[in-house]
């Protein structure tokens, strides 16, 4: 009936002249094709499922589509489940003039081509941003640039096989981990790497490090997840290590967690161990590490690296991290 009444009143939009084409739909079938809609259209009757569950269900699928709700039960309750529920931008009654449907339809077109545009603009400053970053840390400190990108590999994999939601943010907060070095003066970083003994100020610049590089990161539109993932990638799993607050345990990114594994494994494996042996050693070190991250880090590397790859030595350069049990801060 929708489907008709908007081929009869407008063909510009039935024949797709402005970009859009009409198509009647029936379930969730649509949704998992990955097409965008502009404009999702349901009554509120229908058989199987009402029209708020579905467009409840349809903002899950596809959040940017703008949705309309038609209805012959105009009553309050109904038009407050549709708001609250359904999300829908526009709430018609039947039945419902032709002007009014195309104005609605006019309408909503317009708004799902703003959603698009501000989230292209968002895309392409977070982008640009992340860009921005990844080239200073390289020009700046090439070393702690190299070590990231080495993070960011072995991050993604334990990322994918928790198999969490949003693994991107696991994988840039990986990437960006190391942003802060660039705010630390050179000789001081090279001091560390040479194991040369440290001032108090000199210490607590390189324990500032996941701070500044968690400010830097926050001010990027979208980036507040990974900005908290960087900021807590030294904490320790019982609350102890920087920063100094009340987080612990779970409350802890989950990004942070794995992070915090990951730069550890391969800081014992700078001193030329094998990865079982550094993996056995980080066990030992109780309360620095989550249980389960642990033993998700050793299934991961043992499907990915297999028997002959855990026997493998990690040579790249040992300047980039420190032995994590016997360090102070950093």
């Amino acid at each position: 009936m929708i489907l008709t009444c908007y081929r009869r009143i407008s063909g510009r939009y039935a024949n797709g002249s402005h970009g859009y084409s009409l198509q009647r739909r029936r379930g969730s079938g649509p949704f998992r094709k990955r097409r965008p809609y502009a404009v999702i259209i349901a009554d509120m009757q229908m058989p199987g499922m009402n029209g708020i569950e579905f467009l409840r269900r349809a903002m899950d699928k596809a959040p940017d589509s703008v949705r309309l709700m038609l209805t012959g039960n105009a009553d309050q309750k109904t038009a407050m489940d549709a708001v609250n529920q359904g999300h829908v931008f526009s709430f018609l009654t039947k039945p419902c003039p032709a002007e009014s449907l195309e104005r609605a339809l006019d309408n909503a077109l317009r708004q799902y081509e703003l959603i698009r545009a501000e989230k292209e603009l968002l895309e392409e400053t977070l982008n640009g941003s992340i860009k921005v970053l990844t080239e200073i840390l390289a020009i700046v400190d090439p070393e702690a640039f190299g070590y990231a990108q080495r993070l960011r590999q072995e991050v993604r994999a334990v990322a994918d096989w928790f198999g969490v939601p949003r693994a991107w943010e696991f994988e840039l907060g990986a990437m960006l981990s190391q942003i802060g070095t660039v705010v630390i003066p050179p000789i001081v970083l090279s001091r560390s790497r040479a194991r040369q003994n440290l001032t108090v100020m000199e210490k607590e610049m390189l324990a500032s490090i996941p701070e500044s590089g968690a400010n830097l990161i926050a001010n990027i539109p979208r980036m507040a997840p990974v900005a908290e993932i960087v900021r807590y990638q030294r904490k320790n799993f019982d609350g102890t290590g920087f920063p100094s607050d009340s987080v612990s345990g779970s409350d802890i990114p989950m990004g942070s967690r794995i992070l915090r594994v990951i730069s550890d494994l391969l800081a014992v494996e700078a001193t030329r161990k094998t990865r079982a042996e550094s993996f056995g050693q980080l066990k030992t070190c109780i309360g620095l590490y989550d249980p389960k991250v642990l033993e998700a880090v050793a299934s991961c590397f043992d499907l990915y690296l297999g028997s002959e790859g855990s026997e493998q030595r990690a040579f790249f350069s040992r300047n980039c991290a420190l032995d994590m049990c016997s360090r102070e801060t950093l």
